[in-house]
């Protein structure tokens, strides 16, 4: 996989994420992105304040610097 790919932003400001980049990254359809600004950069990171299984944002609990909730947790313990 390459480590840079040029894309054009359409007039909406839209750009799409190469499949291989999400696919490394975990990324689907439902996956919330955090965007922010770092100098001249736009960080583009998981948004970290829901579940990595299902997405929820309640009851969440962290382990290594990743969140899962509660019913997931009670899912994989069953």
């Amino acid at each position: 996989m390459k480590s840079e790919v040029v894309r054009k932003m359409d007039e909406l400001g839209r750009i799409v994420i190469p499949i291989e980049m999400r696919n490394a990254l975990g990324w689907d359809d439902e996956t919330k992105i955090s965007i922010s600004r770092q100098g001249e950069r736009l960080v583009l990171q998981t948004y970290q304040g829901s579940c990595f299984v299902c997405g929820s944002e309640e009851n969440l609990k962290q382990i290594h610097g990743k969140y899962i909730c509660r019913e997931c947790v009670d899912e994989l313990n069953r």
